[in-house]
């Protein structure tokens, strides 16, 4: 049997405070980092996966083109690309960062998980392959999107650093609280387009 994950955890300032295994960190709701990658193809479509039902986290929800939780020492950019690497086998892109680092809380108390992250948001522009992971990802596809709440940010019209947009594609909702931003201002169309596994 292999060791548990173990998570760099913080205070809500980030400050560290050492690590923890990550069911620990998930079941007492203990803060720590992660990287969100938002990415577009060059027609400005945002490319979007369903998590697998094995997650802990939002099992069998839409979520972000990828995310990740950042290992012990690791930079949010570093954490990001490995991301996108592991998840949607994306390599060679380059990332911007989407806004500052802000504090997320998702409580699944049904699923007794308290997913408190310190999050970071990128975005990139991406129109080559793009092969998901099956142990990560159940499927891909691309979405068009329009915003009520638009605002420039890379160059590209968005409104998702305020939390996990992709997971409100779907019917069952699984959002963060964001200390009262929101981003339900929203109108998602799915495309006929879906990635390769």
């Amino acid at each position: 049997m292999s060791e548990e994950e173990q998570f760099e955890i913080f205070t809500e300032d980030g400050v560290s405070l050492g690590t923890a295994p990550r069911s620990r960190v998930h079941a007492e709701g203990l803060w720590h980092k992660s990287a969100q990658v938002f990415l577009f193809d060059s027609v400005g479509r945002l490319y979007l996966q369903r998590r697998v039902e094995n997650k802990d986290v939002c099992p069998g929800l839409w979520d972000q083109s990828a995310a990740e939780h950042l290992k012990p020492g690791e930079s949010w950019a570093a954490g990001a690309l490995r991301g996108l690497a592991e998840e949607l086998g994306i390599t060679g892109i380059q990332l911007k960062p989407l806004g500052e680092p802000f504090a997320g809380r998702l409580d699944q108390v049904e699923l007794g998980v308290h997913d408190h992250e310190l999050q970071q948001a990128f975005t990139g522009i991406w129109d080559g392959p793009v092969r998901c992971d099956p142990e990560e990802v159940a499927i891909g596809t691309v979405v068009e999107m329009s915003f009520r709440l638009v605002h420039e940010a890379a160059g590209i019209p968005l409104g998702l650093h305020q939390g996990n947009l992709g997971r409100m594609a779907s019917s069952r909702e699984c959002s963060y609280d964001t200390g009262g931003a929101t981003t339900r201002d929203h109108d998602v169309e799915l495309a006929n387009r879906q990635f390769s596994r």
